[in-house]
């Protein structure tokens, strides 16, 4: 018990709610398909399983390595299906590793949760 404590007051002092453990988040997708090198690229499409259950919204952010390439946040299907064409970044261009961001938010705004999934590309 004291160490459960001592664990909640460590995530405490880094900023993150136990709560945002509280669920296990995925997000998967594929490249397959992706056009590469255009100014303006759509995402694949997206499964995110196990996000919170009051979350309505979701701000999904990619970037590549430490540079950003553009997000955008929209209404979350209750599926956690994210079709092709809902959010528009620059594209993927150079082989590299690519990082999908997701941040759940409830109708009024909150922050609820967020977690990311990286994938290389080609």
């Amino acid at each position: 018990m004291r160490m459960i404590a001592r664990f909640a007051v460590a995530l405490l002092l880094w900023g993150i709610s136990p709560s945002a453990f509280a669920h296990e988040i995925s997000i998967e997708f594929s490249w397959d398909g992706a056009t590469p090198c255009k100014t303006l690229s759509a995402n694949p499409r997206m499964v995110i399983r196990g996000f919170p259950k009051e979350a309505k919204r979701v701000m999904l952010i990619l970037t590549q390595g430490k540079n950003p390439r553009g997000g955008q946040e929209i209404d979350l299907p209750s599926s956690g299906i994210i079709p092709p064409k809902e959010v528009w970044t620059m594209g993927v261009c150079n082989p590299d590793v690519y990082r999908w961001t997701a941040i759940f938010k409830a109708a009024n705004g909150t922050i609820l949760a967020q977690t990311h999934t990286e994938k290389p590309f080609p």
